[in-house]
């Protein structure tokens, strides 16, 4: 359960799903990377890759299953009313690739697409 905040993780495929709860949504896990961020009134959530399910608490009847290559479908989901559209497209950010592969390699796997060998664009301090 995600009270506030957020979370990025990954997870191996599952006979039964994992599932991640905020105020407003309900996220069924099925062998994914999940970037969630709870705000008190919405929630962010982007399927990086793999599947998930979608649902919103408000509107049970509001679900969207997301099959995911590289963060196809970031969604909001809105703490909206009965009967409103509660699940939203939206962009992705506040995560990247980077985090993923450092993730994944801590569980021993590697993510699912290439990631750049040098993709920091900041400042370096000259040699």
């Amino acid at each position: 359960r995600l009270i506030s905040g957020a979370m990025l993780g990954v997870f191996g495929k599952r006979k039964k799903p994992l599932t991640l709860a905020t105020n407003v949504v309900t996220i069924g896990i099925r062998g994914t990377a999940v970037y969630t961020r709870a705000y008190p009134d919405r929630t962010y959530a982007c399927t990086c890759y793999g599947e998930t399910r979608i649902q919103s608490v408000i509107a049970q009847e509001q679900f969207e299953d997301i099959q995911s290559k590289h963060h196809d479908a970031p969604r909001w989901i809105l703490n909206g009313k009965q009967g409103a559209n509660n699940i939203l497209p939206a962009p992705m950010f506040d995560h990247d690739d980077m985090e993923l592969a450092v993730i994944e390699a801590l569980c021993g796997r590697t993510p699912p697409f290439a990631t750049p060998s040098n993709s920091y664009g900041g400042p370096r301090r000259p040699y």
